[in-house]
């Protein structure tokens, strides 16, 4: 029988290697051989023509996917079962992953001040993180905010959907590209949607195509902010306003006349499960008389 050290040391070796594969799986995302294997089954050889990469790279990329169970072997070919298709490579799907392995390659580059920042515990500046970390974030949701967001979340506040319907103002904060007041705009092309930009690279790259028509209006989250809160609850937005690197205690303008009369402020507290995927912050008020 085997040592509990020795049994411990088979669990981290076994964690080393579903870890590598993730990273592997990120490159392969990266690259889009999800996407060109996707098309139909192929041999190294073929999918490195697919996808315009070296045959010996293709070859092992498949034998370690394969290994981890994301790709199936068919004889001398590879496939891409339709489960692991679902999440590897169709954008825009609702448990669509691919922006989640981006995500990951970006978040593991600044390792080395990573390691200073515990020593230090300064943390590390957004500026420090590539973009595949924000492009990440936004393909991440994409598929949830494209599908769920109007028809599942919403309906679970109607306090919320009716104000929206009725052609409120509602912020969200650390908006990223967008994604989910574009959503939002469609939905309800009556509602005013302003979104402050907590990540100055998440701008970097404009998404025209997902713009729809209508009221949005987004800036880029400076200090102070001028937003529109209320006093009331100011204080329990600034928890999630520092986490997001919007600012700190002291950086927030309030405006009484622009003051929401309904706020879902801290998606970390009693609100339902997917609602704490909804957005950071919203805040909602109700429209002119």
């Amino acid at each position: 029988m085997a040592s509990p050290e020795v049994k411990f040391a088979l669990k981290l070796a076994s964690d080393a290697g579903r870890g590598v594969a993730v990273l592997l799986a990120g490159v392969g995302d990266r690259l889009g051989l999800f996407s060109a294997l996707n098309t139909g089954p192929a041999t190294p050889e073929e999918l490195a023509e697919r996808a315009a990469i070296d045959p010996r790279y293709a070859r092992e990329w498949l034998h370690a996917m394969a290994a981890a169970g994301y790709v199936e072997r068919e004889g001398d070919r590879y496939a891409l079962p339709p489960p692991q298709a679902e999440v590897l490579a169709r954008e825009g799907s609702v448990v669509f992953m691919g922006g989640t392995l981006q995500m990951l390659l970006g978040m593991i580059a600044p390792f080395d001040r990573l390691r200073d920042a515990f020593r230090t515990g300064k943390g590390i500046p957004f500026e420090a993180y590539p973009p595949d970390a924000w492009e990440g974030m936004e393909r991440d949701m994409a598929g949830l905010y494209e599908t769920q967001l109007v028809s599942e979340w919403l309906p679970r506040v109607p306090a919320v959907k009716g104000l929206l319907e009725g052609g409120a103002l509602a912020a969200d904060i650390g908006c990223g590209r967008g994604r989910a007041i574009f959503a939002l705009a469609r939905a309800f092309p009556k509602a005013r949607l302003p979104g402050a930009l907590g990540v100055p690279r998440s701008c970097s790259r404009p998404r025209s195509a997902a713009r729809p028509s209508g009221s949005i209006e987004s800036k880029r989250a400076q200090k102070p902010a001028s937003l529109p809160f209320s006093p009331g609850i100011t204080r329990s937005v600034m928890t999630p306003l520092a986490w997001i690197g919007c600012g700190t205690p002291g950086s927030v303008s309030v405006s009484e006349s622009t003051a929401p009369s309904f706020g879902v402020t801290n998606p970390r507290t009693k609100t339902p499960s997917a609602l704490r995927r909804l957005l950071v912050v919203c805040i909602v008020r109700p429209p002119p008389e």
